[in-house]
């Protein structure tokens, strides 16, 4: 089955200055999802880099395209890029589904009516201190 990724980068965190480097990325804040075509599965997650050297492998910020972006984040993830990507792979393999609980009948809405506040969490018997 074929799977379709999806990278989502909420925030990026750099340096504007690191040795003779301008606008260095350290940190990438991320959302990466998972599709088997009929569901997706996601995670979020952050990823600190190493420090780049000078020369044609860096990047500044103010040039780096998606895909760039993509590459980051799975280097800086490393072996855990891979566990993701398993782990959201067996969930989509073997999703989980939502059951009832087995004490509440059915038929019988399991949530309290809204002016339900149970004696022991009502505001006057809180102890403070």
């Amino acid at each position: 089955m074929t799977m379709t990724e999806a990278w989502t980068f909420s925030r990026i965190l750099v340096h504007p200055t690191e040795g003779i480097l301008s606008n260095v990325i350290v940190t990438i804040e991320f959302i990466y999802a998972l599709s088997n075509g009929k569901a997706w599965e996601q995670r979020s997650g952050t990823t600190t880099l190493s420090s780049p050297s000078p020369g044609p492998g860096f990047i500044d910020y103010e040039n780096i395209s998606y895909d760039d972006m993509v590459m980051l984040a799975k280097r800086g993830l490393g072996g855990d890029y891979d566990t993701m990507k398993s782990e959201l792979t067996d969930a989509l393999d073997n999703p989980l589904v939502p059951i009832a609980v087995p004490w509440i009948p059915e038929g019988i809405d399991d949530l309290p009516p809204d002016d339900f506040i149970p004696e022991e969490l009502e505001e006057d018997n809180f102890v403070t201190g």
